[in-house]
């Protein structure tokens, strides 16, 4: 679940190996903007009991990276 605005938001997630054998967070919230840019394969970089970053590296080609950082209250 997201919050967005205060209305709670469901969604899904998997976990799990990828190909090359980093582990990755798939997230999906639907089309409700703009949680459906979390709709990634996220590497999972580092992680905590706390705390958890991830990358995503961008599919046009361009290289670019995004970074999620989930972090428990």
């Amino acid at each position: 679940m997201a919050t967005k605005n205060s209305t709670p938001v469901f969604g899904t997630w998997i976990a799990g190996n990828s190909i090359n054998g980093t582990v990755e967070l798939i997230l999906g919230f639907g089309l409700t903007s703009p949680l459906e840019e979390l709709a990634e394969d996220w590497v999972i970089i580092e992680s905590s009991n706390v705390r958890m970053k991830m990358e995503h590296v961008s599919n046009s080609g361009t290289g670019d990276t995004e970074t999620l950082i989930l972090e428990k209250n």
